[in-house]
């Protein structure tokens, strides 16, 4: 494995990267351009160590940031906010006790709300329910599937949103075309599903064999990727994604930040199915060029980026 990295420094006076003020998730922000709805922005320095300064900052998807101001980074709070990047302002998009907001097809948004209830919002703020109670969901690059933890059949959801734990869960695909769900897992430890790109199948983690692992399907197999035959403790360990994760140009292959150890950031080939280290950082987005940033830092300046070669540039 080869850990390549270059620190990217600039002047952050002329760029205007200062922190903003704490509260204020959109304020003095010039954002990049809208993209297409499947594309993931392709971030300059600047831009990128911006956004990631963000007070609060719980989880960015494309063009759609959502912060949680004066609740860290984590995403269980009430009061988060959600907005667009793009042009010379973000637009903040008004939606009500939301949890995580993703980007979709046609500049729509899945949205997953505090009580649990995940559901697709159009660009008139009407919302189409699309589960009673789901986590951790995640947007196919194509913009019209969505992967995410729900209850197992016949366990019914929560009043409050506050899941239980030991509660029967599976994994399931939802398409936002025609409704139509396909289950890929009925696995209590399966988490952090993301839909292979111009594929039917699922990665996502798992603890069944006995240490969180790399797992693959589409509901008709499953099939272990990492960590087959290995234990805690043993050497060779390879790490798992979670939630900051981002598929790179090529769309074969998954940068994310490792779940252990922290501040990492590894690739997932899909295609050869290996995982490789790329070195240091959190928050991996793809720059410019297919490059890959990851912040070193959350200061806001230039300097706190990390850029790494994609491997196909």
């Amino acid at each position: 494995m080869h850990l390549r990295f270059v620190v990217c420094i600039g002047a952050c006076a002329l760029l205007g990267c200062g922190r903003k003020p704490a509260g204020d998730a959109t304020a003095n922000f010039e954002g990049p351009p809208v993209p297409v709805a499947h594309q993931a922005l392709a971030l300059t320095t600047g831009d990128y160590c911006r956004i990631v300064a963000q007070p609060g900052l719980a989880h960015w998807d494309r063009d759609v940031i959502t912060t949680c101001p004066g609740a860290g980074a984590s995403n269980e709070a009430t009061g988060c906010r959600v907005a667009e990047l793009g042009g010379a302002t973000p637009r903040a998009v008004d939606v009500p006790a939301v949890r995580v907001a993703l980007r979709a097809d046609g500049h729509t948004l899945v949205v997953l709300h505090t009580n649990g209830a995940l559901t697709w919002r159009d660009t008139s703020g009407r919302e189409t329910p699309i589960a009673a109670w789901a986590s951790e969901p995640s947007v196919s690059p194509d913009g019209v599937r969505v992967a995410f933890v729900t209850l197992g059949e016949g366990v019914t959801a929560p009043r409050d949103g506050h899941f239980v734990p030991g509660t029967a869960t599976r994994i399931v695909v939802h398409d936002l075309r025609d409704g139509r769900e396909r289950v890929i897992a009925d696995d209590t430890s399966a988490s952090t599903p993301w839909v292979v790109p111009n594929s039917d199948d699922v990665v996502y983690v798992s603890s069944r064999s006995g240490l969180a692992s790399i797992w693959r399907g589409n509901g008709e197999y499953e099939i272990q990727v990492t960590n087959i035959g290995v234990e805690a403790g043993d050497q060779g360990v390879l790490p798992t994604f979670g939630r900051h994760a981002v598929w790179v140009s090529d769309a074969r292959r998954l940068v994310f930040e490792a779940s252990a150890p922290s501040n990492s950031v590894w690739s997932y080939d899909v295609s050869r199915a290996t995982v490789e280290s790329m070195g240091p950082g959190e928050w991996p987005q793809i720059g410019a060029n297919g490059t890959v940033l990851a912040a070193k830092s959350r200061s806001g300046d230039v300097s706190c980026a990390i850029s790494y070669r994609s491997a196909d540039h």
